[in-house]
């Protein structure tokens, strides 16, 4: 097994501060003396609110995940045991936590119940719980997807890199926003820019147990784990956790190693439930789909793409075509609308505007259509006239699965001859965020679906092509975004990738259009919607991309123009 060493500072930093905290804290370098028992994958605090998180760890063998805990109240020692039939992992539910409190605790594992002491070098790990709704105060998280995809795996000498620039970001919390393993993706030896990789022994998953040695491998990663060891995390699943653009109605393959009538749904998804820290209603009830609040200023919406939607080929007119199911649409809007919170972040697995699915002539598998009969535009239309309505109405929707950086703005109801009764809703407008990859293939697409009135803010990727044979290039490309909420509402966004280098920063003011910041190197500007693409090809996969490339604007300065609208 490969184990990336924990960075010296980082170790130091988190041990220093156990220490200030835990009675009879001992040598945080030395070894622990051995149980027959490893917490071999680090742990993972999640769904972390005001007053309650879960810990999540795994064992090597039957035993009991046991947990010392010291915050702003007593300490206290909980414990759980390790689940043989959930490939020994343990979950412990933690309550009655004090609000926007750093929290250390010690995990360790052991084969009694009582558990004794905590061993020299148990596993320390950090977290803090959110702030009260009422509460004007900073929240500073990151989000980002796509991770260990068409053989991007993980590097013989460094892992996964951009874990280590992530670690330098003092997260509160971290959005894992699907494709968190490839169940359907190879892990050579060598890589696909050429780079010695740690091989994982499977390509395709088939069963939940095959499945756990996906997650396992991008666990085992150290960088990952001293994410997940000083931070919150919120997990979210998008198709490869399956396979590729799966669905209730589309998850059996016909090639080897699949079968026909084999659903690989269930499978995957008790995988995916297994490996994270999901609380006990959510596991029981297997539902992804729920919001977090932090503060007076940010509260989350976090979407199940997947496990409802209805199948992709299906007629985008066709009244029962769904991608959440009405049970959760109906959730999420009455959420949005109860919501007071000053910005509501709606984390969304699939890209709004960005057309997605295989074969590229196929079934859209995101929300837009991008003007054929597929896509899941009307139910998107539904949620989109009550974003209005909101007070306050600042809407941003986070996503992932295209694997490049992007933002776009929708403007979905500006209309020259909209009467002045409907004024507010013209000026009305929301952003999407795009993130990832972590560590995928590259695949930059300049088109985009303006059916919402959408203009492209700016892009990152290698619109000349994948970096072939290089890993340092591509390195340049793999990115995730961080949100700094001030106290006062404003956010600060910035972009960095796998070396921890600024791709761009923007700045988001309620009420007010984004302010992109200077000094990014992002492609700034709006080319090229599908209204100015009409019966054209993709430039990113033709001979034409340098040239659409060059005509964008590349200074923030420049004003960014909106395409004009197709008809409908």
């Amino acid at each position: 097994m490969h184990r990336s060493p924990r960075t010296p500072i980082h170790r130091a930093l988190i041990c220093a501060l156990a220490c200030a905290c835990l009675p009879a804290c001992q040598g945080c370098g030395e070894k622990p003396e051995p149980t027959g028992l490893e917490l071999e994958l680090g742990v993972m605090t999640g769904e972390v609110d005001d007053h309650s998180a879960v810990i999540w760890g795994r064992g090597s063998g039957a035993g009991w995940l046991q947990l010392e805990l010291q915050g702003s109240d007593a300490p206290r020692r909980q414990r759980a045991p390790l689940e043989p039939q959930r490939d020994f992992t343990a979950r412990i539910q933690l309550s009655q936590l004090t609000p926007a409190t750093n929290y250390t605790y010690k995990a360790w594992l052991s084969t009694d119940q009582d558990g004794g002491v905590a061993p020299p070098g148990a596993e320390v790990a950090l977290f803090r719980t959110a702030p009260k709704s009422e509460a004007e105060a900073r929240v500073r998280f990151a989000f980002s997807g796509d991770l260990g995809g068409q053989n991007v795996c993980r590097d013989a000498a460094r892992g996964y890199p951009i874990f280590n620039a992530l670690a330098e970001e003092r997260l509160d919390f971290f959005i894992g926003l699907g494709d968190m393993i490839y169940g359907d993706g190879l892990c050579n030896a060598t890589g696909r820019f050429g780079n010695p990789q740690v091989p994982r022994d499977i390509d395709y998953a088939t069963n939940r147990s095959q499945y756990w040695k996906f997650w396992r491998y991008n666990r085992q990663d150290f960088g990952f784990q001293q994410l997940l060891g000083s931070s919150g995390y919120y997990a979210v699943w998008d198709d490869h956790e399956v396979v590729n653009d799966f669905g209730p109605e589309r998850d059996q393959r016909g090639n080897a190693p699949y079968h026909v009538g084999q659903h690989l749904m269930p499978e995957g998804l008790a995988a995916f439930l297994d490996y994270h820290a999901f609380d006990a209603a959510a596991q029981a009830g297997k539902r992804l789909y729920r919001s977090r609040r932090w503060g007076r200023h940010v509260e989350l919406f976090m979407l199940d793409t997947r496990q409802y939607r209805s199948v992709a080929s299906l007629s985008g007119s066709d009244p029962k075509k769904s991608m959440l199911g009405p049970e959760q649409l109906e959730w999420l809007i009455e959420s949005l609308r109860k919501s007071d919170a000053t910005w509501k972040l709606i984390v969304s697995s699939v890209p709004i505007s960005i057309p997605t699915g295989w074969p590229p002539d196929g079934p859209r598998d995101g929300w837009a259509n991008y003007g054929g009969p597929t896509g899941y535009e009307a139910e998107f239309s539904s949620l989109v006239r009550v974003l209005p309505e909101l007070k306050p109405a600042n809407v941003i929707f986070l996503t992932t699965d295209v694997h490049f950086a992007a933002a776009y703005v929708y403007r979905p109801f500006a209309r020259p001859d909209r009467a002045a009764a409907d004024e507010a809703a013209s000026r009305f407008s929301f952003l999407e965020l795009v993130s990832g990859p972590l560590s995928a293939a590259l695949f930059p697409k300049l088109i985009y679906d303006d059916s919402f009135g959408a203009e492209r803010l700016f892009i990152h990727a290698p619109l000349d092509g994948e970096p072939a044979g290089n890993i340092e290039r591509a390195l340049g490309w793999f990115n995730f975004a961080v949100m700094d909420v001030d106290p006062r509402g404003n956010i600060e966004v910035t972009y960095r990738d796998a070396k921890g280098e600024l791709i761009q920063g923007m700045e988001l003011e309620p009420g007010h259009a984004p302010r992109l910041l200077p000094g990014g190197r992002a492609l700034l500007g709006s080319a090229m919607s599908r209204a100015t693409l009409q019966g054209t090809p993709d430039p990113a996969h033709s001979a034409s991309a340098a040239p659409a490339a060059a005509a964008v604007p590349s200074a923030a300065s420049q004003p960014v123009k909106k395409p004009a609208r197709s008809a409908r």
